[in-house]
């Protein structure tokens, strides 16, 4: 067991158990009333205690109901003798009256008579004796209405006209909580009640599951329009009792005096609508005899539409014939099966923040119809009509807008009598699909309406719908039974609660989100200005021209069908797979060809060892291989004694005269060579050492003979020796002459990764287009194969650098940075495969530097392809720096948004809203000083 339970188990479970039954305990035989001290072992008197009172007395049966006057549904439990045991019994039972109308339960003198009333309390369903006051108002001289009498003292009636069941307030309000928090139903509720009055024959309580459906729908109507300060009626005004977004731009109450037309050109989206539309078909009603009569309170004045206009609306309208797609058949359009009375709802709410908008859902019968959208469209965004631009986000857009103008006409040709929708023209809007569900469409569609890649959008993804039917999900359970008037007053009232708390949380999100956007704009800054410094001013120009037309052209659809995408790799140009795996000859310097030349020799039979299949003629190419080496290194052995070993013992002597304590000794006695070029931790294990940016330690364990001979050469290189040695100034042209040698080895190798990587992002789109299973097959191996020659340039590179290092590089270099497992990545140049997340991740910085793309090694081709992938990157490396350029400056006026909305509303402020109010001013100043 865990420490704590250890601890439990062997200290504290005897002493506790016996505390409880300390508490369990019987009273002495010689026991009286702690209060008036009567004898209360002999006679009709037996022991009470209460089990809600922290101090309990030991009391009498008058003193017990007495005192409890004040508090009487307070649990009392009797003691009984002849089974030992403390039994808890109600002090209705006790025949306890309340008393209303008077203060301290005085009785009221006009009302000598009481009535059994029915109390479900949070503790249980007990009955008790109710007197009535009947005294009558000083102003009407009439008496108080009964229920009224019984929400003054905390009880709502079950009925109004004459109450046979009150239910208290705490009990309300707890059954209230629990359902928004947990979504627990009101049966459930009811039945733990049931057994908190008798655990033992719960059946034999009193059934009050109906009434309590009906009050607990009352009661939280009337808590709604206390907190809203509405006056209920059944002409609400339109939501009038929805929970706003502060961010959002809200006219009147949150926006900047100076908005409408204070903001330059191009900068419209700061004062935009950010939505989204999407439909639910798990909340759904079943098809069961229901009262036809049944309304909603808040009717109009939350989140659904107004039920009254939106019925006028659905039978009038003609049944429009359906739409062909030019997109995929998306079960959002009706290409799917539905059942039920209501098959699901259709919603908007805010894109960026994830608040449910008010007056913008309606139920479903079948699938997502156009005609539902569009009613959920004028409805829901009535209050921002007059706003200069709106982002619209939903599933289906590259459909759904198509004929969305013609829809618009023609329901303000036809219903334009209906109060619901006063405002029928839409300002500007921008269309796009969500980042989720874009991967779904046609290669077409993933650029015209990615939020990736359309301007003003800033970080928005556009799947705000799909968190909130997450938790939204677990209302069906609970509505799917319920009337249609009782389902929407209790969707109503859990958007609001999701709303509530995301207000709450407001001040640290908006918080969290400006730093994130401030650093990440700043490094998509940073590398953007580093791609364009490696390519010709003339070319960047160009490509600026060319993305601002695009992003000119892309907001409106009559343009779609004339826009090529820029931002994804044209596989057209792409050479064959057979020209894709030809190796590209590496541009080597002529400076040190011998030495490197024996170590890149060493390398590539090593990995031909590993790789070999063990037959005769392999191993006899092996060997052929390895004398070929051998005969190199006694070449190069003997101008290493010849140039490299004098002027090393000259520089250990130097040393050695400098250190008094060290002994004339042979030179590699006093500096032997390194175990490593420079010194690095005990980390086992390749990816271990990959993520620290190591090259791998080559295991001896099950290699073969000619794999240990290779292995155990000795091929010395200054970066080979101590590092005093190499600071002296004898062997300083050495040192500057194997730097010259590592650079360019670690620049070949990091222009070789980045050709392998490239290669293999190609392969896979062509994996993608390949006609049958085995070509796919062989493709995927072709994949694997460009993989590990990935990983063996990689480790080229690291190999380089820690010798770089060794001869004096700074750790910290610009230029040759560490090469971590995380930094092998690629960059996106295809939707296809785009994944979520990924514009927060940035990009690995080796594809800072593309020269690798004019290298004259490539034939003219594959140089053609390779600088149409730079201009992929280039395009989606200024996208990057766009959208968080319009994040920052999105969230920086939210945070002002915020602010004035608390002070509008005079909402109380938190430590955490002051001090993200003085985070917004800083932010905002910083921006305006810009």
């Amino acid at each position: 067991p865990s420490a704590r339970m250890s601890q439990y188990l062997q200290n504290w479970s005897v002493p506790a158990r016996a505390a409880v039954l300390e508490r369990e305990t019987g009273p002495p035989a010689d026991a009286s009333c702690e209060t008036c001290g009567r004898d209360i072992q002999t006679g009709e008197e037996c022991a009470y205690r209460c089990f809600d009172c922290f101090h309990p007395c030991l009391e009498c049966r008058s003193c017990a109901v007495l005192y409890h006057r004040r508090n009487p549904f307070h649990r009392v439990e009797r003691w009984d003798r002849a089974a030992g045991f403390w039994e808890r019994i109600s002090l209705g039972e006790l025949q306890l009256t309340i008393n209303l109308g008077h203060q301290r339960g005085v009785p009221c003198p006009l009302n000598p008579g009481t009535r059994r009333v029915t109390v479900v309390h949070s503790h249980g369903i007990h009955t008790y004796n109710l007197r009535f006051c009947l005294c009558p108002q000083p102003d009407t001289l009439l008496k108080t209405p009964e229920p009224i009498q019984l929400i003054r003292h905390g009880m709502w009636p079950g009925s109004w006209k004459q109450p046979a069941t009150a239910y208290t307030i705490s009990c309300l309000r707890d059954h209230h909580l629990l359902s928004l928090q947990s979504q627990i139903s009101a049966q459930d509720y009811v039945t733990y009640l049931e057994r908190c009055t008798d655990n033992v024959c719960p059946s034999d309580v009193t059934d009050r599951y109906r009434e309590f459906m009906i009050a607990a729908r009352e009661f939280s109507f009337m808590r709604m329009t206390k907190r809203f300060d509405v006056q209920p009626s059944d002409a609400l005004e339109a939501g009038c009792l929805a929970v706003l977004c502060p961010a959002c731009p809200q006219p009147g109450i949150n926006m900047d005096p100076r908005w409408d037309g204070g903001r330059p050109e191009g900068q419209e989206f700061i004062d935009a609508l950010f939505h989204t539309t999407d439909g639910n078909f798990q909340q759904n009603q079943k098809m069961k005899p229901l009262d036809p009569d049944d309304v909603a309170l808040t009717m109009g004045a939350c989140f659904f539409a107004n039920e009254k206009d939106f019925a006028t609306y659905q039978s009038l309208r003609t049944n429009v014939t359906k739409e062909s797609t030019t997109c995929h058949k998306f079960g959002a359009m009706g290409y799917g099966t539905y059942t039920g009375r209501v098959s699901g709802t259709v919603g908007l709410s805010c894109a960026r923040h994830m608040f449910v908008l008010p007056t913008g859902t309606v139920d479903l019968t079948a699938g997502e119809a156009y005609a539902y959208v569009d009613w959920v469209q004028l409805c829901g965004l009535q209050r921002w009509m007059k706003l200069r631009l709106h982002v619209a986000g939903y599933d289906i857009n590259c459909q759904y807008r198509i004929n969305f103008a013609s829809r618009m006409q023609s329901i303000r040709e036809r219903f334009s009598f209906l109060s619901s929708i006063p405002y029928t023209h839409f300002p500007p809007t921008l269309i796009a699909v969500g980042k989720f569900h874009l991967a779904a469409h046609i290669p077409s569609c993933r650029f015209k309406f990615s939020y990736n890649f359309l301007p003003g959008v800033g970080m928005t993804d556009g799947e705000a719908s799909e968190r909130i039917w997450a938790d939204g999900n677990e209302l069906a359970s609970n509505s799917k039974e319920m009337t249609s008037g009782h389902r929407h007053d209790y969707h109503n009232d859990a958007y609001n609660d999701f709303n509530v708390r995301k207000v709450h949380s407001m001040p640290r999100e908006l918080t969290r989100k400006y730093v994130r956007a401030e650093k990440q704009h700043a490094a998509a800054e940073a590398h953007l200005a580093s791609v364009s410094a490696g390519m010709k001013p003339e070319d960047v120009e160009v490509m600026k021209a060319e993305e601002k037309a695009w992003l000119a052209a892309v907001v409106d659809m009559k343009n779609h069908k004339t826009l090529t995408n820029p931002y994804e790799l044209s596989i057209e140009r792409a050479p064959t797979t057979k020209e894709l795996l030809a190796s590209a000859a590496k541009t080597r310097t002529h400076a040190g060809r011998d030495a490197m030349g024996v170590l890149d020799t060493v390398d590539d039979l090593l990995d031909a060892i590993e790789d070999s299949d063990g037959t005769e003629d392999t191993l006899h190419e092996l060997t052929t291989a390895k004398n070929e080496l051998l005969g190199r290194i006694a070449d190069w052995t003997e101008n290493y004694n010849m140039y490299l070993q004098p002027a090393l013992e000259h520089a250990a002597q130097d040393v050695v005269d400098n250190l008094a304590d060290v002994r004339p000794s042979p030179l590699h006695e006093r500096f032997p060579l390194r175990e490593q070029p420079v010194p690095m931790p005990e980390i086992t294990g390749r990816i271990a050492r990959a993520e620290l940016g190591l090259p791998p330690i080559r295991s001896a364990t099950k290699k073969d003979e000619i794999w240990q001979e290779v292995v155990a050469l000795d091929i010395p290189l200054a970066s080979s020796f101590d590092a005093r040695v190499l600071e002296q100034e004898a062997v300083e042209a050495l040192v500057g002459w194997e730097k010259k040698v590592r650079e360019s080895q670690a620049n070949d190798a990091l222009n070789d990764l980045r050709t392998h990587i490239v290669t293999t992002e190609v392969l896979k789109l062509k994996k993608i287009e390949a006609p049958d299973t085995r070509m796919t097959t062989r493709m995927g191996k072709k994949i694997r194969r460009k993989h590990d020659e990935v990983v063996a340039a990689a480790d080229e590179y690291r190999r380089a650098r820690v010798a770089l290092v060794a001869l004096g590089m700074d750790e910290q270099d610009p230029f040759f940075r560490p090469l971590r497992k995380r930094d092998l990545t690629k960059f996106t140049m295809s939707s296809e495969h785009q994944t979520l997340g990924e514009s927060s991740k940035g990009v690995s910085w080796i594809w800072e530097d593309f020269s690798f793309v004019d290298a004259g090694s490539q034939d003219e081709r594959q140089q053609a392809f390779m600088r149409e992938v730079r201009r992929v990157h280039w395009f989606r490396t200024s996208a990057l720096y766009q959208r968080w350029a319009e994040e920052k400056k999105l969230v920086t006026e939210e945070m002002f948004r915020t602010v004035r909305f608390f002070r509008h509303f005079r909402l109380r402020w938190s430590g955490t809203a002051q001090g993200y109010e003085a985070a917004g001013e800083k932010a905002a100043a910083a921006y305006a000083k810009k």
